[in-house]
């Protein structure tokens, strides 16, 4: 039994890696999401210490895509409590993100229809990405990789002004369309959590199809939301 746990075997001696690139490219939308998912948990087993909060990150995205809102809420809540043990060494958000995701989702939880868990659930995980991203803010040395994300933290929390925001975007272009993407995706969420649904759509809708390889994970969850919103 303890030479089981200890064999560290490659996983494509047990099983098929999976190619969800190929999948999405085909226009085969579930079996993507699947692909992704399966790809993160195969990142999780690689290690015995998860030392970024990418692929956790990443994983809540794709659980939240599929249908599984409070699964995909509860992982981010977990990036949430890793970062604040300083259990992570590299982000590429300055560990901001997972803040930012939980706090949409606290918001997309309480406000939509399909709530099926009592409030002080979702109150929690608010009030659990508000005290993360004021812990984050309240730093003295910066966090690595910040970028624009402590922006956005100030704009949800409601310190800092959209515009004040969309002044930081950078000149490179796509280093601007990523920022772009989640500034927007981010004063979407605010406007919806202050009840005005237009304004949400107003942000979403200036967000065209990428034009870079690498896209941010928030314009996937636009996306799926803004087709909802539009359709209801």
């Amino acid at each position: 039994m303890t030479k089981r746990f200890c064999d560290h075997r490659d996983w494509k001696e047990i099983g098929k890696v999976p190619k969800p690139d190929e999948a999405l490219k085909s226009g085969d939308y579930q079996a993507a999401l699947n692909g992704f998912a399966m790809e993160h948990l195969l990142a999780f087993r690689e290690s015995r210490t998860m030392t970024s909060d990418d692929s956790m990150i990443g994983f809540g995205a794709t659980l939240w895509l599929l249908g599984d809102l409070y699964g995909a809420a509860l992982i981010w809540a977990r990036v949430c409590d890793e970062t604040i043990k300083g259990r992570y060494t590299h982000s590429s958000n300055g560990t901001f993100k997972g803040g930012l995701l939980l706090w949409f989702a606290s918001v997309w939880l309480k406000k939509g229809d399909w709530q099926k868990k009592p409030d002080f659930l979702v109150d929690n995980l608010h009030d659990l990405a508000d005290t993360h991203l004021e812990k984050l803010l309240s730093k003295k040395r910066s966090v690595m990789g910040v970028g624009i994300a402590a922006s956005i933290a100030r704009h949800l929390r409601g310190e800092m002004d959209f515009g004040k925001v969309e002044a930081e975007y950078s000149d490179v272009s796509l280093f601007r369309e990523r920022q772009q993407t989640m500034a927007l995706f981010y004063a979407g969420v605010r406007a919806y959590e202050q009840g005005n649904r237009k304004e949400t759509l107003r942000f979403w809708s200036q967000v065209s199809e990428p034009k870079n390889s690498l896209v941010e994970i928030e314009y996937y969850l636009l996306i799926a939301e803004r087709n909802r919103l539009s359709g209801s």
